[in-house]
Parts: C-alpha cells; sequence; structure tokens
C-alpha cells in the first residue's frame, strides 16, 4: 500500500510538472534587473582612477566653465558714441588750448612792441622839446706878450629855453694835437651864461696867460695851443646835461681845427 501511495503521489507530481502552474508564463518573463551602475567621481574614470592631463589637453577650467556675456546691441552702441564724443571733446580742447596759448604770445608781443613805441616816441619828443647848447663857433684872438684868447659862441640849437648855462675851458701848449690826459688845470676859466633860450647865441672869452717863450714858440707855429670846453645846462625838467669839445690852434691855420675823439654830448 505504501508503494501505492508513493507511485500516485510521483505521478501526481509528474503531472503536476507536466501541466504547470497558471502564473509559469508571466513568471517565465520576468528577470533579474541589473544592478544599478555607480557613475565615476568626478575627475575620475570608470575604473576609478584619476585620468592624466596632457599638453594637448591643457585649459583652464575657470575661462572655459565661465560663461560668455552678451550685451544688448543698443548698450554696445551707446558706449561707442559716448568714447567717440569723449575722444572729440578731448581733441577740441586740446585745440582751443594751443589757439589760446598762440594768441596770448601774439597778443604779449603786440603789447611789447607797442611799449616799445611809445617809449620810442616819448624818448623822441623829449629830445625834439629839450634845449641843446654846443659851440658853434671859436675863432682866435691874436696873441699878446702875455698870451692869448678864443672867443668862443655858444648856441641853443633847442626848442625850449637851456637853464644855469655855465662853461668852463682852459688852453694848453702842445707839440702835436693829439689828445693827452690832463693833468694841469690851473688855468681853467669859468664864465656864466644864465638862460639861453631857443635859437639864442652867447659869445664868453676863454683867455690863457703863458711866458713870452712860450707865446714866441707858438708864434713860430712850434707848437699847438689846445682849447678844452665843458659847457653844463638844465632843461625845463632839471635834467642836467654836458657838452665837451677840444680844438687846436696855430697862427698858420685860419682857423681852429677839431681834435679826433674827445667830444661828446649826452
Amino acid at each position: 500500500m505504501a508503494e501505492g501511495v508513493t507511485h500516485q503521489v510521483s505521478e501526481r507530481s509528474n503531472e503536476a510538472q507536466g501541466r504547470g502552474l497558471p502564473f509559469d508564463p508571466i513568471y517565465d518573463t520576468i528577470g533579474a534587473e541589473p544592478a544599478p551602475e555607480t557613475p565615476p567621481a568626478a575627475g575620475r574614470d570608470s575604473a576609478g582612477a584619476r585620468p592624466q592631463p596632457s599638453a594637448n589637453d591643457f585649459k583652464f577650467s575657470a575661462a572655459s566653465e565661465r560663461p560668455e556675456l552678451k550685451y544688448p546691441t543698443g548698450f554696445t552702441i551707446a558706449n561707442t558714441i559716448i568714447a567717440v564724443g569723449t575722444v572729440m571733446i578731448a581733441i577740441t580742447v586740446l585745440y582751443l588750448g594751443l589757439q589760446l596759448r598762440k594768441q596770448v604770445w601774439i597778443l604779449g608781443q603786440q603789447l611789447q612792441t607797442s611799449i616799445e613805441q611809445a617809449r620810442a616816441s616819448q624818448e623822441s619828443k623829449q629830445l625834439e622839446q629839450r634845449s641843446w647848447v654846443g659851440v658853434a663857433e671859436v675863432v682866435p684872438q691874436p696873441l699878446t706878450a702875455t698870451g692869448g684868447a678864443f672867443s668862443i659862441s655858444l648856441q641853443n640849437s633847442g626848442k625850449v629855453p637851456a637853464l644855469d648855462v655855465n662853461v668852463s675851458g682852459f688852453v694848453l701848449l702842445q707839440d702835436s694835437p693829439q689828445i693827452r690826459p690832463v693833468n694841469d688845470e690851473s688855468g681853467r676859466v669859468q664864465r656864466s651864461a644864465g638862460i639861453l633860450f631857443p635859437g639864442a647865441v652867447h659869445k664868453i672869452p676863454i683867455e690863457f696867460r703863458i711866458s713870452l717863450p712860450a707865446v714866441a714858440a707858438l708864434y713860430r707855429n712850434q707848437t699847438y695851443a689846445v682849447l678844452y670846453i665843458s659847457v653844463s645846462y638844465k632843461d625845463v625838467s632839471q635834467a642836467r646835461h654836458t657838452t665837451k669839445n677840444c680844438f687846436y690852434w696855430q697862427p698858420m691855420l685860419r682857423e681852429v681845427q677839431a681834435c679826433q675823439g674827445y667830444d661828446s654830448v649826452n
């Protein structure tokens, strides 16, 4: 009996296996899902190793990751206009500055020229309006046993009166008419002419006293009588002026001659 039961169970088992379960087709289609792959860490490959950078692949990460900035078109045009306008303003200011500097220089030159012209005109006017007193004529007088004399004519050729006119002169006997340093002026003669009006002439005698042998030498034309004259006066502005002259003479000369390199006027 036991064998019969065993045989029956075995048959049922085989039958059940042959017949199958009602959800076998569904179970057969269900397969095991593969496990999700873990993504590699940043900067590592699938095996987990960090890749070595090459020279060709090197680049700045910050530069590669920086987003590109894009400005609106209107903003770019406005910036361009502002930049161009600023440059134009700078150029204009520089040009105006140069022109102003040039004009200031020109005005300075014109002002300087005007000042010089005004000064020259004033000086010329003063020279024209001032008094000019000088020696107009020198006439030698005949010799005497004690010496001789010269008659001097002073004249004011200016346009205003000459004030406080004074004349001083002396005579030296020299071997030649060349100007020499004067060390002895003991024979100097002082004369006052007072006021000389424009065009007026005033005569003053200048005498000289010498020994008889000196008179004889001069008479024989062995020496020269050299006359030194100094005339001082004031103009209407009380400025003092001086005129100096030198003349030499011998009896053989018909008139006196002017010395060279002595005359001066101020």
